[in-house]
């Protein structure tokens, strides 16, 4: 009888916890939900490892260089930067439109000239015996360097000059 007890005493036990457990993430779901939506200032909330909630936003790190951006499950566009991703989803939060369309651009920029060297990279190694063709995507590929690094120092300097913009009163 006793052992029937204590495994009866033991099996409420383990369902008690489970609905307190689930009435909690419930109701932190639900508060998440309300503030998410209401609330004046922008919550940054990290959701695990790779994903944080930036006010309607979900920032989903996908690689090493990689950030996808999602609002209410459509994605918005994929980050190379991940400044840019997290300030790009404050300004947008904000209305901060033309902020976050430069910056949406200049990643843009970035993402597509890193590609390129990419691309003109393994060009440049499979065409090792046709000298002209070698030539003509090493060129190439000097240009999407410069390309690169003008497109990346114009994003640098715009993250910078968006940092000091008084946004950070607004965010939790």
């Amino acid at each position: 009888m006793n052992k029937v007890e204590s495994i009866i005493k033991e099996e409420l036990g383990k369902t008690l916890i489970d609905l307190t457990v689930k009435h909690v993430k419930d109701w932190v779901k639900k508060e998440l939900k309300y503030c998410k939506y209401t609330s004046k200032t922008i919550i940054i909330f990290p959701l695990n490892n790779k994903n944080t909630l930036i006010g309607n936003f979900l920032l989903t790190e996908l690689d090493n260089s990689i950030f996808e951006v999602k609002k209410e499950h459509k994605k918005i566009h994929e980050f190379y930067n991940q400044k840019a991703a997290i300030l790009y989803c404050i300004f947008e939060n904000l209305k901060k439109f033309d902020i976050s369309f430069e910056i949406l651009c200049l990643d843009n920029k970035v993402g597509a000239s890193y590609k390129d060297l990419e691309f003109y990279k393994i060009k440049i190694h499979s065409k090792q015996n046709d000298l002209f063709k070698r030539q003509l995507y090493i060129s190439r590929y000097n240009q999407s360097k410069s390309n690169f690094e003008s497109y990346s120092r114009e994003l640098k300097k715009c993250l910078t000059n968006a940092k000091y913009m008084k946004i950070w009163d607004k965010i939790l």
